[in-house]
């Protein structure tokens, strides 16, 4: 048996899609994400594939960029640390 996709367990399964990937305010779409069983799977898939459009695991798009802009800004500076201890 296969285990179902993360997508079939989603508490947002038949919402419509206009609340995640609206035109303007995505304020709501992390409210509907609230206690979703796959909800770390939902923002996983969105980081490994980089979709940096609409909302994501409870994450709205600037969630997800300011986050990985973080995480870039982190990297480099371990590397730079890195670099001079060498």
């Amino acid at each position: 048996m296969t285990a179902p996709d993360w997508r079939e367990l989603a508490a947002c399964r038949g919402e419509d899609t206009e609340l995640f990937f609206p035109e303007g305010s995505a304020a709501q779409a992390p409210q509907a994400c609230t206690g979703c069983p796959v909800r770390a799977d939902c923002l996983a898939y969105a980081d490994e594939h980089r979709i940096a459009w609409g909302t994501w695991g409870g994450e709205t798009e600037g969630d997800r960029q300011l986050r990985w802009r973080r995480a870039r800004r982190r990297a480099s500076a371990a590397r730079r640390r890195e670099a001079t201890a060498a």
